[in-house]
């Protein structure tokens, strides 16, 4: 099993996307960069392959063995014979210290600061890869959709909905011989870490703060508006890495005079645009818009090859994704599946554009912490002045979010593909507004004010990102491990039911760990705290118990009892009727002490 595990997931994140990479010689551009490509081409290629052996009848074991033979022969030619790589292989190491010698102060702090925002990004990878799917959609859809594909059928109920995810994950339901969830759901789970990674990939071929500056802001986003969502297997986040993959070659910098590569890059663009209009439908915005991108990104060359590169982009696009969409639109035309269009249509049809766009904003008014909308939007509209960033600003920061309140706001999920490009946008407009004012003001000053603009900054995203009461929540969920769970669970069943009122004694010891009772276990401060010295003796379990100051109206006891005299006073004490017992275990049992023996017992100590 652990073997084909293995297999599944080296087919299903790296080698058919590294090879691709390999052979059209893009991988000289660092290894962070080839790592997002092998994976983001990866999917694309399992895309096609498991398509066509779903419609050939072939979508077995047997045939992925045979196509992983090929791949690993492909691997070994490629590795003796292959491209040079278009363009210069710089280390990541050597590329953290171009960005950071020779630059501002403050980028060794932006980028812990940045690998700390990473960091909480990829925290729900590890969970993802050890659970199941849970959430509504991901289980009745995008994983039942996979299962599907995995028992050869092409899937019913799809509208129009592209499968990317679900053909990768029937990959890896194939490949292991049963539907085991695990590696599906968290291969997902790495889109979020991912968008943050070509982030700070971009920023560090190009040595600007901005892409950097960009991955707090894509974190608070993505924390606060979709941390419900982040590691639950959805399509949404993976739409934002591809359209962000499929754009970010063109934010690398202006096209030179290497033709070669020139067409790596735009390659690269076509493929992640690929990847984006095949994985739900708002990649669509990206693929219909990639072939204006390259012909302003061409600024400069002669019309004609601006036109026929920009014709070649989106008619190879257009040829990829054109058959499923083409495919999905015939089944819903012919009655065979529903369509998205009721649901839009509720939107579109309310009460007019102004209405719907205060309602949208409202949403993410509410998902963000309090004041924050506005001056993310304000950042937005500054990065108007930075001429690299204007035509993502005017092309999809702004657009896509007004498209996405006309259209489709009844989940704020629909418009994810915009965090990527307005962290952007926000970043580039900070850094212009820091760079108009701070001119005016001393240097020192200056660098003072930074300093206490990221600390303030880290603190504060810290404070919005954590929830302290997950935190709680699992703190106790792990105290309640502790010590003996069946009893645990016992005493906080009982606290939950009833509720214990005065103190417990007892000589179970880890009963304080739990933390609604933490003041409830009695300690006698007379032998400095021990929680465990009335059971030694039967006549300090007796003083305890008639003291009224002690107010002891538990006890619970963990058997064995060492002591004689307090076993026989017990046994007699409930045999009589006068201790309640609550609930009796093995090796346990909880006694009720009655008020009125507590009361008598002040009575009689003022006498």
């Amino acid at each position: 099993m652990s073997l084909w595990m293995a297999l599944a997931l080296v087919q299903a994140v790296a080698l058919p996307g590294y090879l691709l990479t390999r052979a059209l010689g893009l991988d000289g551009e660092g290894a962070l960069r080839t790592a997002l490509r092998s994976f983001a081409f990866t999917l694309v290629v399992n895309h096609f392959l498991a398509l066509g052996l779903v419609v050939a009848g072939a979508h077995g074991r047997p045939a992925w063995l045979v196509i992983f033979a090929l791949e690993l022969a492909v691997g070994g030619v490629l590795l003796r014979r292959r491209p040079e790589p278009a363009g210069p292989r710089p280390r990541v190491t050597a590329q953290f210290a171009e960005f950071v010698e020779g630059g501002p102060t403050h980028r060794p702090w932006l980028l812990a600061f940045a690998f700390g925002c990473l960091a909480y990004l990829a925290s729900s990878v590890p969970q993802a890869f050890s659970h199941v799917f849970s959430e509504w959609d991901a289980v009745l859809s995008w994983n039942r959709w996979a299962l599907s594909w995995a028992d050869g059928l092409l899937p019913v109920w799809v509208a129009h909905y592209p499968q990317l995810l679900p053909l990768n994950g029937s990959i890896l339901y194939v490949l292991q011989g049963e539907p085991l969830q695990f590696l599906h759901h968290g291969v997902l789970a790495l889109f979020e870490v991912g968008v943050g990674l070509v982030l700070l990939d971009l920023g560090l071929s190009t040595r600007r703060d901005e892409p950097i500056l960009a991955i707090p802001l894509l974190t608070l986003l993505l924390g606060t508006g979709f941390g419900q969502w982040l590691g639950a297997g959805y399509a949404d986040i993976p739409v934002a890495f591809y359209g962000l993959l499929a754009l970010s070659p063109l934010l690398a910098g202006p096209f030179g005079d290497d033709a070669r590569r020139d067409r790596a890059r735009l390659v690269a663009c076509t493929l992640g645009a690929i990847g984006a209009a095949l994985t739900k439908q708002p990649g669509l915005y990206v693929a219909g818009l990639l072939p204006g991108f390259v012909w302003l990104a061409l600024a400069g060359r002669p019309m004609r090859e601006r036109i026929v590169t920009a014709g070649a982009v989106g008619a190879v696009t257009l040829a990829a994704i054109l058959p499923w969409y083409g495919y999905a639109e015939l089944r819903v035309l012919e009655g065979f599946e529903p369509t998205e269009m009721p649901r839009l249509d509720q939107v579109i049809e309310a009460d007019g554009f102004v209405a719907r766009a205060v309602a949208a904003l409202a949403i993410w008014k509410a998902a963000l912490p309090a004041g924050l909308l506005y001056p993310i939007l304000l950042l937005v509209l500054a990065s108007l002045a930075r001429p690299p960033i204007r035509w993502v600003t005017l092309g999809v920061s702004l657009p896509f979010p007004v498209l996405w309140s006309y259209v489709a706001s009844y989940d704020l999920r629909n418009s994810a593909l915009a965090l990527p490009f307005v962290s952007l946008s926000a970043a580039y407009g900070a850094t212009w507004l820091a760079s108009s004012i701070g001119s005016r003001i001393p240097t020192h000053l200056r660098r003072l004010a930074l300093a206490a603009a990221t600390a303030g900054l880290a603190v504060w995203t810290f404070h919005v990102l954590v929830d302290a009461d997950a935190v709680r929540r699992a703190h106790d969920e792990q105290l309640a491990e502790v010590g003996w769970p069946p009893l645990n669970e016992r005493i906080l069943a009982f606290e939950a039911r009833e509720g214990f009122s005065g103190q417990i004694l007892s000589n179970y010891l880890v009963g304080r760990n739990l933390p609604p009772l933490r003041d409830r276990f009695f300690e006698d401060r007379s032998v400095g705290g021990d929680q465990f010295w009335p059971f030694r003796s039967a006549k300090a379990f007796r003083r305890i118990l008639d003291d009224p100051a002690n107010d002891i109206r538990f006890i619970l006891v963990q058997r064995p009892i060492y002591s004689q005299g307090i076993k026989r006073m017990l046994l007699k004490s409930i045999r009589s009727g006068e201790y309640e017992v609550v609930f009796e275990t093995t090796y346990s049992f909880l006694l009720r002490v009655p008020a009125l023996q507590a009361d008598e017992a002040l009575e009689e100590s003022t006498q």
